[in-house]
């Protein structure tokens, strides 16, 4: 039910019609690199999510799926993340600015209904610099991370720009955690100049019993794009252009009806 809830406070959001962009600062550089990322649950050895993100200009194209089911691109000029869906050919448009009003909503929920401490963390901060392990712990919520140092120092704050909003984005999505202890983490390792190698996050749920949630993530980072990067930037683009452009409540409707069932 909380799930459901999740979504429509994201759809009454999205039917404001909120469409100011939002400038969003930091530093570009027109080098091209890439991210793949695979995301397991507990000490399973398959992952459950797998994503390839390119970084190319002023653009970030993310691709969900083995085979790039859902491609998310990210206009940091414009503020906005355009979602393109290959299976229904549908694509939808979500500013920057929307995602911030969905965050507020969230923030306004009650703290029981809404994660309790998920939604402001008191992190304990932990750093080896030999190791470059960074540890945020809370009594509901810890990170452990394996940072490295981007080959092009300007790139930590880059990706932190990136993993902020995406955060933002991902936390519209069914099952996800609000996502205020992310971005933390985020601000703690592009302080240091780093980006994530290696991400264990526990959650400790507040109901009864006590559960512990561990989700483990490996970023494997090269700092140029492939001539096969480059093909999926293209047919991207193509898709931008042809998929049919749908509200986001129509794109995400498919979702919340799988949601309702759970």
């Amino acid at each position: 039910m909380r799930r459901i809830q999740i979504i429509a406070l994201f759809l009454l959001v999205m039917a404001v019609g909120l469409t100011a962009f939002t400038r969003l600062p930091g530093p570009v550089s027109a080098e091209g690199c890439r991210m793949e990322t695979d995301v397991f649950s507990g000490s399973e050895a398959a992952p459950i999510v797998e994503t390839l993100t390119l970084f190319q200009d002023e653009m970030v194209y993310d691709f969900m799926g083995p085979d790039g089911e859902e491609i998310t691109i990210f206009d940091i000029p414009r503020g906005t993340f355009v979602l393109l869906d290959r299976e229904r050919k549908i694509k939808t448009t979500i500013t920057t600015s929307q995602l911030m009003a969905f965050m507020t909503t969230v923030k306004s929920q009650p703290q029981q209904a809404a994660g309790g401490r998920l939604l402001a963390p008191q992190f304990q901060e932990d750093y080896n610099p030999q190791q470059q392990v960074l540890t945020l712990s809370d009594v509901e919520l810890t990170y452990q991370v394996k940072g490295i140092k981007p080959q092009d120092p300007k790139f930590a704050e880059r990706f932190q720009l990136f993993a902020d909003w995406y955060a933002r984005l991902n936390a519209t999505r069914l099952g996800n955690p609000p996502p205020f202890g992310r971005i933390e983490l985020n601000q703690s390792l592009a302080t240091r100049g780093l980006i994530p190698a290696e991400i264990e996050r526990t959650i400790i749920t507040s109901t009864s019993p006590r559960r512990e949630q561990k989700v483990r993530s490996h970023h494997l980072t090269d700092w140029q794009l492939t001539e096969t990067d480059q093909k999926r930037i293209r047919r991207a683009k193509t898709y931008l252009e042809n998929f049919q452009q749908v509200p986001p409540d129509r794109y995400w409707q498919r979702l919340a009806a799988d949601g309702s069932s759970k």
